[in-house]
């Protein structure tokens, strides 16, 4: 087995012990909230008055239920083993859910004028007519959701009354069965029926619930009417049905306008107007008997996105109307605002089933109807009496439920307990007193503290973090990052290679295998519950034993290795890493979290002015000591072109950056912030609303990467010849630029004109096919990576490629012939032209990036098309001025080999900086979900495509960074082929006869990689462990900042974000990594299979 295969399972070996421990701390502190299956359940009763003293037993803290039998009229007593109560109710609900309804939608505001609305103000007028003429049939209110603010998990708590957990997130968009106590599935228990139409989570979510159901696709955002269109053609025939309890209608197209284009767009208010027109047909045609509940299941922000915390995502609008009048003002207390999981036992009070047994909303009892029933028990008003049952059934439903929980799942201390106890018990008494309207009042008014403070306390210890697993996830975690910088920095090339060729690397796969395949036949012996639990911590920790006892096998060469490097320490190193801690330790605080972009931007920067400070150090430091002349030395070094040009690449670079600025995207929390409200939608700069340069800019960027690519590899020479990939490099940049700017113009279409002009399958013909060509070829570049051509030499022909002034990196023959050339001219006269040979390796990575950088423009968008040209120019400057100072400093050839610690972090800066230049931030709502119908028109059948399409928006910087982490090895040989004259004032290359030879072999180009093939594979499994590593203590500082403030007030909605996006982009830089090692390993092999032919042919 070659070594670099061997270096590579090495790697790879590394790469799953990470993973491990990454997921062994998630499953501890990404804990969802358990689930009791136990179902409310109950029995008709009418003109039951709870007006009574209650009984001293308590069942409903004894038993799992509870049975209220009305044994008369003026009696009502509590036994034990038997059902909860529920009022007999033959009405109907028609529930229409507006998605993304925010509350400033609904409200009308009459001080405007008409020039001075905005898209989605005094858009639904029916509503302002039913409050202003009805006011005691009519009533709007600020509809509160628990984040996070995604639509399946407001559907959850919408239906079931539970509070989501953060975790529950991750499922959005797998929609499992709920199989929770549920409003669906109590109104089947009641034998009635429910009629379902719009969004297909529902039917996802509740499978074979509905007597009829017209489910519509939800997840293409770019559809605006699909959905819609569908519920207004079958929701008139269902309304005049008799033979359905609840009508739920699901909208979705506010929300997917607010994807696509914003709040502000005018197609806002299209849409807000048919919803006005769909309100009112439904009023105008219920009859008596219904009511209609117009919710929206969460808001968006001034972009348009949900799923976080904000007040504009966690305030929608709850419009209810009613032919009969509500309960009497005069014994309700007013409200403006209600929580989601409220209309949970609300609706199970109008519709008359039990509440769901996991309920934790309180009833509205603003929205509740008077009864038909004019009993007037005990001197009571009928109101009163109908509240007060509704509401005491409520309180002993919570109380059921929180008591049960806290005896299964021993979530709340006994202090709590308690406190929860002696207010329940109090809260019965006031029961028994309630005989006025100022009784009942005193009495709602504790029951809402008590039914608030419940809420309070499951919101506080809803989840219980998992402490085994966090700090065995810690502790493995911070191991494996110790034993692999002991092994990587302190153990000798010459021992690791012994090392890797024993028995390692079969003990530690074997390790692996044996753990794995342990775990699976306990599991399946029923011997141990939780598999992957034991997978990882098994396999981790008999890892971390085999790494110990390599370490300490080699613990004197690792000291005496340590301390000949303190010694000669590079004082920029220092600094460096004192940069990287300051960032580390910085991840504690959320207000660097929420200004990360900004600070990396000034640390990246800082760490380039240092390593472009070294050279100027190095280079007046070699004057001096040659000269002997200090005060001339200092004034040479400032005005060499060397540092000229070395300062100007850092200028450029600085520009750079902060031009990348531009595309930040701004969190909630910067109230400082601002940017246009389209900045991160996909396709606007073809929108009538911007400017024609706006439009044109991104297309003349894509252009100018594309033409600039073209002609460095064309001056390379690495264009020449017919090989599959040289052909699809050479044509399909160009092809994929014309697809993808043809596919914003047509998306940059008024939607009635697209509509008209194309079926939606044929609008993705242009990104499938920039897609296919991009995958095409990459898939030809890791199959045949050699983008050279040899040409056979013949003494009468004289070729010149494209009759254009190409200087192309010609090779006689290899170094042997060329050393005996005068000896042998025979021999000269037969050897080949090889074109592009001394950039093989470069050219390789330089297409990579390429095509890698268009696909992820084409997720990106037009708007955001231009940030990954700044980073891909930002990336070219950052290698050309860590090439200029690993020439500067080295002596010999073999050090400029030696990657520093500070260029790898300068690298891995680079790549966590762009994450933002992107227009990205570590937020949910922050996530471009627009990504997942590029080329799909949102028509998939499974989430990976999806998924995929949207992680390589989210993290393209990783992925660009990750594959071509071998540059920073082979930039050094590349640029004195390609800009000789950048490089022959370098400091050391100028200098005395081991230096001249080293600036000599460098010359060669690419081709020092090939011929000293062992040490380059050794340098670039250091690079690449350098590069793990500094991802790796960026995750494990996350996790332990995540740990550290568990129970902080900001953990749900700054550090865990944080804490799963730093996950998810390490694993994103691990894969990136493997795939990039993969293609210098593919390179080195077609080399030398080339090299090998060109010994054949010369008889050598």
């Amino acid at each position: 087995m070659r070594r670099s295969w061997k270096y590579f399972l090495f790697l790879l070996w590394l790469s799953y012990l990470f993973v491990c421990g990454i997921l062994l701390f998630t499953r501890g502190f990404l804990l969802s909230r358990r689930t009791l299956l136990q179902k409310s359940s109950c029995i008709e009763n009418l003109d039951c008055s709870p007006l009574q003293k209650l009984s001293k037993e308590d069942p409903c803290l004894e038993n799992t239920q509870l049975y209220l039998e009305c044994l008369d009229r003026n009696q009502l007593k509590l036994r034990d083993n038997s059902r909860e109560q529920c009022l007999k109710s033959d009405r109907k609900v028609v529930l229409l859910i507006i998605d993304a309804l925010r509350y400033d939608f609904a409200f009308y505001n009459h001080t405007l004028e008409p020039q001075q609305l905005l898209p989605f103000q005094n858009r639904l007028g029916i509503l302002d007519e039913l409050l202003t003429t009805l006011p005691n049939n009519s009533l709007l209110l600020k509809f509160i959701a628990n984040p996070p603010t995604t639509t399946m998990q407001r559907l959850k708590g919408l239906t079931t009354g539970s509070l989501p957990t953060f975790i529950d997130i991750g499922s959005n968009f797998a929609t499992p069965e709920i199989n929770e106590d549920n409003i669906l599935d109590q109104l089947l228990e009641q034998k009635k029926k429910v009629v379902f139409m719009g969004d297909d989570t529902w039917t996802a979510l509740y499978p074979g619930r509905f007597k009829r159901q017209y489910p519509y696709p939800s997840f293409n955002v770019w559809d605006l009417d699909t959905v819609d269109n569908g519920i207004i053609t079958h929701l008139k025939p269902e309304l005049l049905k008799k033979d359905w309890s609840l009508l739920i209608a699901h909208f979705l197209g506010v929300d997917h306008c607010g994807h696509k284009y914003g709040p502000f767009h005018p197609e806002m208010s299209r849409k807000l107007n048919q919803m006005n027109d769909v309100i009112r047909s439904v009023v105008d045609t219920m009859d008596e008997n219904t009511m209609l509940f117009v919710i929206g299941d969460h808001g968006m922000t001034p972009t348009g996105d949900h799923g976080g915390e904000s007040s504009d995502e966690i305030t929608s609008a709850l419009f209810v109307y009613s032919p009969v009048p509500f309960l009497s003002g005069n014994i309700v207390v007013k409200t403006d605002s209600v929580y989601q999981v409220d209309i949970v036992p609300t609706l199970a009070a109008i519709l008359g089933f039990a509440i769901p047994f996991s309920n934790l909303g309180k009833v509205i009892l603003p929205a509740l109807p008077q009864s038909r029933q004019n009993s007037n028990v005990n001197d009571i008003n009928s109101d009163i009496q109908q509240a007060l049952n509704i509401l005491s059934i409520n309180v002993e439903q919570i109380m059921l439920y929180i008591n049960t929980y806290s005896r299964q799942i021993h979530a709340f201390s006994k202090g709590k307990v308690s406190s929860l106890l002696d207010r329940f018990h109090s809260l019965k008494w006031k029961l028994t007193t309630v005989n006025d309207n100022t009784s009942f009042k005193f009495y709602h008014k504790t029951a809402i503290e008590f039914l608030n403070y419940v809420r309070e306390l499951c919101e506080e210890v809803w989840v219980q973090f998992d402490s085994f697993s966090m700090s065995r996830g810690l502790v493995l975690t911070f191991l494996l990052l110790a034993f692999t910088f002991f092994i990587i920095e302190g153990i000798p090339c010459s021992r690791l290679n012994s090392l890797l060729d024993g028995l390692f690397l079969w003990i530690a796969y074997s390790t692996v295998v044996v753990c794995v395949a342990v775990s699976i036949m306990l599991q399946n012996y029923k011997i141990v519950d939780d598999m992957y639990l034991l997978i990882y911590v098994s396999t981790l920790s008999i890892s971390m034993l085999i790494m110990a006892i390599v370490v300490v096998q080699n613990w004197d060469e690792i000291t005496m290795l340590w301390f000949n490097t303190y010694r000669n320490r590079d004082w920029s190193n220092v600094l460096t890493r004192f940069i990287h801690l300051c960032s580390l330790l910085l991840m504690f605080s959320n207000s660097f979290v929420i200004e990360e972009g900004s600070v990396l931007s000034f640390m990246l920067n800082t760490a380039v002015w240092l390593v472009v400070y070294n050279i100027n150090f190095q280079e007046s430091e070699l004057s001096t000591k040659s000269k002997g002349n200090e005060k001339g030395s200092w004034l040479t070094k400032i005005l060499s072109q060397t540092k000229v040009r070395s300062l100007l690449l850092a200028v450029i670079f600085t520009f750079l950056l902060r031009g990348s600025q531009y595309y930040w995207r701004c969190r909630e929390e910067q109230k400082w912030c601002i940017i246009a409200t389209d900045s991160t939608k996909a396709t606007t700069s073809f929108k009538s609303g911007r400017g024609n340069l706006d439009a044109i800019t991104p297309l003349a960027v894509l252009a100018l990467f594309v033409s600039a690519t073209r002609i460095w590899l064309r001056s390379c020479g690495n264009l020449v010849g017919f090989s599959p990939t040289v052909i699809l490099v050479r044509y399909a940049p160009s092809v994929v630029v014309v697809c993808l700017g043809g596919f914003w113009v047509l998306q940059g279409l008024p939607q009635e004109a697209r509509s008209k002009l194309f079926v939606p399958w044929q609008l993705q013909i242009l990104p499938c096919t920039a897609f296919f060509l991009i995958g095409l070829t990459i898939f030809s570049l890791y199959v045949q990576p050699l983008c050279v051509y040899v040409m056979e030499k013949k003494s009468d022909v004289v070729s010149v490629y494209g009759n254009e002034n190409i200087i192309p990196q010609l090779f006689h023959q290899v170094k042997k012939v060329i050393k005996n050339s005068d000896e042998n001219e025979s021999l000269r006269s037969k050897s080949p032209l090889v074109y592009g040979l001394a950039t093989a390796y470069s050219a390789v990575f330089i297409i990579l990036a390429e095509f890698i950088s268009l696909f992820v423009i084409s997720l990106l968008g037009d708007v955001l098309a231009s940030s990954v040209i700044v980073m891909f120019a930002a990336m070219v400057v950052v290698l050309t001025i860590l090439a200029y100072a690993r020439l500067d400093s080295s002596i010999v050839t073999n050090q400029i080999f030696h990657v520093p610690w500070t260029y790898v972090l300068i690298w891995g800066l680079l790549a966590s900086y762009f994450f933002y230049g992107t227009g990205h931030q570590p937020t949910f709502p922050g996530i471009h979900w627009y990504a997942a119908f590029v080329g799909t028109g949102g028509q998939f059948s499974s989430n990976i495509i999806p998924g995929f399409l949207v992680g390589a928006n989210t993290f393209g910087s990783y992925i660009i960074a990750g594959l071509i982490l071998p540059a920073l090895l082979i930039a050094p040989f590349t640029l004195p082929v390609m800009l000789p004259s950048w490089c022959s004032t370098t400091g050391h290359a100028s200098d005395k006869i081991m230096k001249k030879h080293a600036a000599n072999e460098i010359r060669e180009g690419d081709i020092c990689l090939y011929e000293r093939d062992g040490l380059s594979q050794y340098a670039l499994l250091k690079l690449s462990s350098k590069y793990i590593l500094y991802h790796g203590t960026r995750i494990f500082t996350c996790m332990l900042a995540a740990a550290v403030h568990c129970r902080h007030l900001m953990v749900w909605m700054i550090f865990t974000p944080r804490f799963i996006f730093e996950g998810v982009s390490f694993m994103v830089s691990l894969v990136s990594v493997l795939l990039g090692n993969l293609l210098f390993i593919r390179v080195s092999i077609k080399v030398d299979d080339l090299m090998n032919d060109i010994y054949k042919k010369l008889d050598l």
